[in-house]
């Protein structure tokens, strides 16, 4: 007889929070580079057009990163029907985005 195979609720569970923190690294990353575009391109330099072409291509690719892996592995298990694992990496994804952007609120509270 066929079948199904049991899902592994916790290693589901942990590719979500993986590609939440894997996004949260990625956002950090681009947070800085924002931060030291002031000094890698100031505005009176005359480029301010290229500078603003360069923050535009990087918000570009940031989203793209975050399509895939915010969007990427649950969109794979419900292209093979696994509709119930899709939707819990999913959430555990942004479960874990939500929880960083509440520290963040809640460290700017505490501290400012």
């Amino acid at each position: 007889m066929l079948r199904r195979k049991k899902t592994d609720r916790q290693a589901l569970v942990k590719k979500g929070i993986s590609a939440g923190l894997v996004e949260i690294a990625v956002i950090i990353l681009i947070a800085f580079f924002f931060i030291a575009s002031e000094t890698l391109m100031p505005a009176k330099s005359g480029s301010l057009v290229l500078g603003i072409a360069a923050v535009l291509v990087l918000l570009v690719i940031g989203a793209a990163i975050a399509g895939i892996l915010v969007f990427g592995w649950p969109l794979y298990l419900a292209l093979q029907k696994k509709y119930y694992e899709a939707v819990l990496v999913f959430c555990c994804t942004l479960a874990t985005l939500l929880a960083f952007f509440l520290l963040i609120v809640l460290a700017e509270i505490l501290i400012f």
